[in-house]
């Protein structure tokens, strides 16, 4: 379980008389760099206090936050800063007073963010038309691969980078994890074969693969933040960890990444999130390892 910190949406039509309803919640954590909001799909309890006819401007407001949120979370994925964070959170808060306003964020426990949400609309926001997400997404994956580093005590560490970079002589492949200490001695990667893009999946998964086998074949070299580089060796343990598909559809998918992970010039190892408690074992061992010289 991790801390999240959420607000509740709500939509105050007249502000002299204090009336609200709850049309939405957004929930996220700067350490889990993971951030979800979700609105009503039924407007219908917001529809009947809105006697001045400005629930449609609110409805706006609440879209472009949502793309906001949807960008910013592209934007980690790819190693940029993050736009969105808890101080954001707390600016929506201070900021908004009039139509539609935030809760004061608070602190809550749960598994993910999106899982937040669940709790979240359980309990504070009705919307008949609501269900919970139906697949878990990578970023969920990754939270499964990071909490198992924080279980051996490795999250704190400067020996794991998030979403590092490795070049290798003639490609770049990124990863979500690299432990090292003087040089890589892991490098992991988190996939979700729940999501319903499976062609998408399978093309991601396979030009990762091509990367790969790049650094197989002569080694490579991780960019650090300081602007220095950690050497890669070619031999260095692959980790993938991945949540299975809950749909038949996506066997065939996950078969043929994991093809793809098992091949003699790639050589990464795939274990399904039962197992990640492995991956941070064989990472906290080789780590120790390398620290004694052997």
């Amino acid at each position: 379980m991790n801390k999240y910190l959420y607000s509740v949406l709500r939509f105050v039509p007249d502000a002299a008389s204090g009336e609200f309803i709850n049309i939405g919640a957004i929930a996220g954590s700067d350490e889990e760099a993971s951030w979800e909001i979700r609105t009503v799909s039924n407007q219908k309890r917001a529809s009947g206090i809105d006697s001045n006819g400005v629930l449609g401007k609110v409805i706006e407001r609440a879209s472009a936050l949502q793309r906001e949120v949807a960008e910013a979370e592209l934007a980690i994925e790819d190693g940029l800063e993050p736009r969105i964070s808890e101080a954001w959170l707390r600016g929506l808060h201070r900021t908004h007073e009039h139509l539609l306003q935030f809760s004061e964020p608070t602190p809550m426990m749960a598994a993910s963010a999106a899982e937040a949400l669940d709790l979240i609309f359980r309990e504070l926001v009705t919307d008949p038309g609501v269900r919970a997400h139906e697949f878990r997404t990578k970023r969920a994956a990754f939270s499964v691969l990071l909490n198992a580093y924080k279980k051996v005590g490795l999250e704190g560490a400067r020996a794991v980078r998030q979403r590092p970079v490795v070049r290798g002589a003639h490609h770049v492949a990124k990863f979500d994890f690299a432990v090292a200490n003087g040089h890589a001695v892991q490098l992991a990667n988190a996939w979700s074969f729940e999501t319903p893009k499976l062609d998408e999946l399978v093309t991601e998964v396979k030009a990762w693969a091509w990367a790969v086998q790049d650094l197989r074949r002569s080694g490579g070299a991780l960019a650090e933040e300081s602007g220095g580089t950690l050497e890669v060796p070619s031999d260095v343990d692959i980790e993938v960890v991945y949540l299975p598909p809950t749909k038949r559809s996506g066997e065939e998918a996950l078969a043929e990444a994991l093809s793809a992970f098992a091949d003699a010039n790639v050589k990464a190892r795939a274990r399904p999130e039962s197992e990640v408690s492995l991956i941070a074992s064989e990472a906290l061992q080789r780590l120790r390892q390398s620290e004694l010289g052997l």
